[in-house]
């Protein structure tokens, strides 16, 4: 029997102890913050870039399963359910919707009431989207019954990013003549992976 033994010694951590566990997680999470910023981004970036691809395929499926002429135009930029009419930026979204009249161009009162199949809101404040093709113009994609564009030649655009001037987390989608859309990652020097 051990009759002087105290055994109600006290389980838990000392403050040194904590203080080092604190110090540590410090440095390790001042270290992963860069790695988050540029996830989160590229994440943002993907999104807006996979919602415009999925803009233009339900355009061109839509305009072939409707037997009709279906567009994409910027949206205003007041957020109000009409194209913006005139050339610039897409920050403040897009809009899918059904164009009977197969117009290549968009005014301030398109589309017509009902005509609208989606409305995309606008792009975060540091990421844009600007035309790159050879009309940089353009302020209206439009599938024709067949699902091909009525551009003679397809086009481009470009989602960048304030926050980053190397262009690591750029997309580019394009679209040919035929239909077909892709959404690529741009390289830093402005080609395509």
């Amino acid at each position: 029997m051990n009759k002087g033994v105290n055994n109600s010694r006290m389980n838990g951590f000392t403050l040194v102890e904590l203080m080092v566990t604190l110090a540590i997680a410090v440095v390790l999470i001042t270290m992963a913050a860069p790695v988050l910023t540029g996830f989160l981004a590229r994440s943002q970036m993907s999104a807006a870039a996979n919602e415009l691809t999925d803009a233009l395929q339900l355009a061109r499926m839509e305009a072939v399963s409707r037997n009709t002429c279906v567009s994409v135009c910027r949206r205003a930029a007041s957020g109000a359910a009409q194209c913006a009419g005139e050339a610039g930026s897409w920050d403040a979204g897009w809009l899918v919707y059904l164009n009977p009249g197969c117009d290549s161009s968009a005014s301030s009162t398109d589309p017509a009431a009902g005509q609208i199949l989606r409305a995309q809101q606008a792009l975060p404040a540091h990421v844009h989207l600007n035309n790159t093709g050879s009309d940089d113009n353009s302020d209206v994609i439009v599938y024709t019954s067949r699902g091909v564009t009525t551009d003679p030649i397809g086009g481009s655009l470009a989602l960048t990013d304030d926050r980053f001037a190397d262009g690591s987390v750029n997309r580019k989608i394009t679209y040919n003549t035929v239909g077909r859309v892709m959404n690529v990652a741009a390289n830093p020097g402005g080609g395509d992976d």
